[in-house]
């Protein structure tokens, strides 16, 4: 939503209001679209995403209950 600015193209963006320039607005779901924002260069850059399993890290009862046990018994 722009207040009190010039609204350029698209309302994108303009010199002095830190939106991205676009030429095209998104309709979001309601209009079928997959985007519901300004149409900008980020939508044109493939992001590859690399993931890796975490090690499981599984401590033992006496890793847990070691003090407590010391201290009160079994």
């Amino acid at each position: 939503m722009l207040i009190n600015q010039v609204q350029v193209v698209g309302n994108g963006g303009s010199f002095d209001n830190g939106l991205n320039f676009t030429l095209s607005m998104g309709g979001g779901t309601w209009a079928g679209n997959n985007i519901g924002e300004n149409l900008s260069y980020r939508h044109f850059i493939n992001i590859t995403r690399v993931s890796r399993l975490i090690p499981e890290v599984v401590p033992t009862h006496e890793e847990l209950l070691g003090a407590y046990w010391d201290k009160y018994g079994r």
